[in-house]
């Protein structure tokens, strides 16, 4: 009798186990790229909703003390603005419009904004026209409430304004700086 040769089966079994292995590793790769890329926006975001949150509530104190700055200008009468040495003897009094802090009492209870203290100076900067009138004007400086003044390195937000010589003028904001 004579055997046959045992046939060798060359079909495909076992090639869908290499197929679902090599697709486990692949996705298993992109899931970990995918992990790694949200933790790190995570920790990312928590450091700039920190900065944000400082500079809202500095951009609110600051607009806060030039409302405040300008109060008094609004009472003046028609036509007859305070003279220049008025006007900084003024400003020298009351800070044109600070300092304000909540560790100061004089900002209202929604000024302490996110739960962050912010403290705003003020100095007056009169300065000359080309045609030789002097312009109001007063950088306003908010920084985190410290207890001591505000400096241009601790600076959050940094505004030069412009106050018109006449109640019905405008405010004008001459530059806006964030220093988040």
């Amino acid at each position: 009798m004579r055997r046959l040769p045992a046939r060798v089966r060359r079909d495909e079994r076992g090639a869908s186990l290499l197929l679902a292995l090599a697709f486990m590793l692949v996705i298993g790769a992109i899931t970990g790229a995918v992990l790694s890329s949200v933790a790190s926006g995570l920790a990312s975001r928590s450091a700039l909703d920190q900065a944000r949150n400082r500079e809202y509530a500095a951009d609110g104190l600051v607009e806060y003390a030039i409302a405040q700055a300008r109060a008094p200008i609004a009472t003046w009468a028609p036509g007859n603005p305070p003279s220049v040495s008025g006007f900084l003897t003024s400003a020298s009094s009351v800070g044109c419009g600070g300092p304000y802090a909540s560790s100061l009492g004089n900002v209202p209870s929604n000024a302490h904004l996110n739960n962050i203290d912010i403290r705003v100076d003020c100095r007056p900067t009169p300065t000359l026209t080309r045609a030789g009138f002097t312009q109001r004007n007063a950088i306003f400086t908010a920084c985190l409430d410290t207890g001591s003044a505000c400096t241009d390195a601790s600076s959050i937000v940094r505004a030069q304004v412009n106050f018109s010589d006449t109640a019905s003028g405008p405010t004008r904001v001459q530059a806006w700086s964030v220093n988040g």
